[in-house]
């Protein structure tokens, strides 16, 4: 069985983007999550896709670059920066995606398989 590099803060960025696809929930409603694992070469990939508010125009680019450069946060929204930093730390890459019909977010996790 495959594992992703980076243990215990691997499992804390997942907890994060499900936390987020819950709270941004519809009208306070259980987020209904979708997920989907692959194995691309020597990644793994991870997809988690919502039904939840998604993003505004550029903000799931916003929401990931948070933290890159010093001094230029606004102290709210830091979940998806600081999954960002987890999976680059790991040696992998996160993404952002506004989902259509239905409406939500996905977010693409990869990261390198654990030796």
């Amino acid at each position: 069985m495959a594992r992703a590099r980076g243990g215990k803060w691997v499992t804390q960025a997942f907890l994060q983007v499900l936390d987020n696809s819950v709270r941004f929930s519809p009208n306070g409603l259980f987020g209904k999550i979708r997920a989907e694992a692959t194995k691309e070469g020597p990644m793994l990939k991870v997809t988690l896709r919502d039904e939840g508010r998604g993003f505004t125009p550029g903000q799931e680019a916003y929401a990931l670059r948070r933290l890159a450069d010093s001094g230029k946060v606004s102290g709210g929204g830091l979940g998806l920066a600081i999954v960002r930093i987890v999976a680059e730390r790991s040696g992998g890459t996160v993404e952002a995606a506004q989902a259509q019909n239905p409406k939500g977010a996905i977010i693409t996790i990869r990261l390198p398989e654990s030796r």
